[in-house]
């Protein structure tokens, strides 16, 4: 897969199958988009295209902290997974806020990719003031050439699978129902540094994780978690929270991995969430807290045996 920006525009390509959309989260309905593409893209021997925003429009918007359920390197990954030939990454640039929904459409997709297939979601907006959608597309199909496929809801039930939803799963801590809309455990990536060494003053060796500061960190309180470090995998328990039996002001995440007896500092961790244990609430003393997190260690070894995650 080829990651591309605007300026590699136009591509030397006689024609492609593309799609647009935030593809934050890259759950289950922007999978169901991607499958479409990829049938189409297949029958008409076509690259196939994801055109998407590095951080999308209603985070640079309103400036929202702790909303992002996808980093742009992420987004990447997830792309190549899912076998895109092309991946063309937008800044929001106030050039691309005031383009309308024609020259977006001209310019970009049909001059820019080559686009002769469009695969939208249902509910898709694009151009200034989300002014262009599927019935804006439908009304110039036969105009500019092009051929349109419209995506249906990708539902769990009765629940139509969309990003705010799973934030929202997200914000109350309820992290299987985010995963099963994902489609794989819901995660946090980022760099491990110096805490106040607490933990391992209590016997329980933590790591503390600074995370993107735009990504989406769930509900305050204790998870089983799985572990990238690496090729390998483990176990472990997070906190997150701000620590009220010794004080705390500031929040912070911390991760006791089972079995891992190496240095960490410096090092980038993947960690996944697999069930929330408890709230985080105060001990009356530290010796209250270390048999609390002796159980919620067993808890957790627990669980990730139940999921099928190493413990």
């Amino acid at each position: 897969m080829k990651v591309i920006s605007l300026k590699d525009l136009p591509l030397d390509i006689p024609a492609s199958s593309v799609t647009v959309g935030g593809f934050d989260g890259f759950h289950r309905g922007h999978l169901s988009i991607i499958r479409e593409l990829s049938v189409i893209s297949r029958c008409a021997m076509t690259p196939m295209i994801l055109v998407t925003f590095r951080i999308p429009p209603r985070i640079v918007l309103s400036g929202d902290e702790n909303s992002l359920l996808m980093t742009a390197e992420e987004k990447i990954e997830e792309a190549e997974k899912a076998g895109l030939d092309y991946l063309l990454l937008l800044d929001f640039t106030e050039e691309l806020r005031e383009m309308g929904a024609r020259e977006f459409l001209e310019r970009i997709l049909m001059e820019g990719l080559k686009a002769r297939r469009i695969v939208l979601g249902f509910n898709h907006h694009f151009g200034r003031n989300r002014e262009g959608d599927i019935h804006f597309l439908a009304n110039h199909v036969e105009e500019l050439g092009f051929g349109l496929t419209v995506v249906p809801p990708e539902k769990i039930g009765d629940m139509v699978v969309n990003s705010s939803r799973i934030r929202k799963f997200l914000w109350d801590g309820d992290v299987e129902r985010a995963s099963e809309c994902l489609g794989r455990p819901y995660s946090l990536s980022g760099k491990v540094v110096k805490g106040l060494g607490l933990g391992e003053k209590l016997g329980f060796r933590t790591a503390n994780l600074e995370p993107d500061k735009l990504k989406l960190v769930p509900r305050d309180g204790v998870y089983a978690v799985s572990i990238k470090l690496g090729p390998s995998t483990y176990g472990g328990v997070m906190n997150i929270g701000r620590r009220p039996t010794v004080d705390g002001r500031s929040r912070i995440l911390e991760v006791h991995i089972f079995g891992y007896e190496g240095g960490l500092y410096g090092k980038r961790i993947k960690v996944e969430f697999v069930k929330r244990l408890r709230g985080e609430r105060k001990f009356r003393d530290l010796d209250s807290l270390r048999e609390q997190i002796e159980k919620d260690i067993e808890s957790a070894r627990n669980v990730l045996a139940s999921k099928g995650f190493p413990g």
